[in-house]
């Protein structure tokens, strides 16, 4: 399966080099529940402090689920954040994602493992201690947890704050003990996203509770201005100026990490539209050599720096470093 991730240029390949990282905010994908294009909806999330995407189609045909898992891929990448695919273990790999997302009556762990190998991260849906070991043990790489309150997109018990906090107990101990799970793989502090029926209004519950990353559909999609839901989940969450750090190799730097450091603090410090252009301006100032573009999306109002590609890893051999401007 090693070949599967350089068909998509080498997309698939981050699971095979580091593990899997706790998300803040992963946004599930659904067009049915999209106010506006899901596309655009997707972007706005992802301008909004969303690290994670998942699409969450369950009506769609496999040639169409493609092409729209192959959409949003293309987002996430161009945006330095992950892709999941939902349930379908295939299609994710012929995409390019980052990770599939399984639920408790989708293919087990163990097989979709076999058939993904290290390419894919794998998440699985957990709604009691129980099932949450049991994910671990079979090699879960990020775990669903829930449900923390009633959801319109799916019907079953909720299971509450109890559980999540049950699940951060779990998460500690397993750090504490140096638990090893199946096959000596180290089971520390596998990330957890906590998910249904979250809103900004009761996401500072589970933020009391020790959760760490949230996911949510509805509360996004259907909004108005998705992004400012976005937003405010992440400050509900303690996580409003959250910045995944970016680094750079002796040889070539992780443009992904840096395009997102610098599209987070645009959007931090000027969200309006009208300000984007006096910044990109300000910016090309500061920095005349730099080879990058400035891209406004005014559906979604707000502002990305894309610090691009070839010409800026020479621009870094050569000795001219750029820091991310705040």
């Amino acid at each position: 399966m090693e070949g599967v991730g350089e068909l998509k240029g080498g997309t698939v390949r981050r699971r095979a080099r580091q593990r899997c990282p706790q998300f803040a905010l992963c946004v599930l994908i659904t067009e049915s529940l999209c106010r506006g294009p899901w596309l655009e909806v997707a972007k706005a999330a992802i301008a909004g402090g969303a690290d994670c995407l998942q699409l969450r189609e369950k009506e769609l045909t496999d040639r169409e689920m493609l092409v729209r898992a192959e959409a949003l891929v293309k987002v996430c990448d161009a945006a330095g954040v992950a892709c999941f695919v939902n349930d379908r273990v295939d299609i994710a790999m012929l995409a390019g994602a980052d990770g599939v997302h399984l639920g408790q009556e989708d293919v087990s762990l163990v097989r979709a493992r076999e058939l993904a190998g290290e390419n894919l991260w794998l998440g699985v849906s957990t709604h009691d201690l129980a099932e949450a070991q049991e994910a671990i043990e079979a090699g879960a790489d990020i775990c669903g947890v829930g449900a923390m309150f009633a959801t319109q997109t799916k019907r079953r018990e909720t299971s509450g704050l109890v559980y999540l906090r049950q699940y951060v107990e779990l998460a500690a101990a397993l750090v504490g003990g140096g638990g090893r799970a199946e096959g000596g793989r180290l089971a520390t502090a596998v990330p957890h996203l906590a998910i249904g029926g979250i809103t900004p209004e009761n996401i500072g519950e589970l933020a009391a509770a020790g959760c760490r990353g949230v996911a949510v559909s509805s509360v996004v999609c259907s909004a108005v201005d998705p992004a400012a839901v976005c937003q405010r989940l992440l400050t509900g969450l303690g996580l409003k100026n959250r910045l995944e750090p970016f680094t750079f190799s002796a040889t070539f730097p992780d443009l992904r990490a840096y395009k997102r450091t610098c599209s987070q603090c645009c959007f931090v410090l000027l969200p309006k539209p009208a300000s984007c252009w006096l910044t990109g301006f300000l910016a090309f100032l500061a920095f005349p050599g730099l080879a990058g573009y400035w891209v406004v999306s005014s559906r979604a109002k707000v502002c990305n720096l894309f610090v691009f590609r070839w010409r800026l890893a020479a621009g870094l051999r050569y000795g001219r470093w750029l820091l991310c401007w705040l």
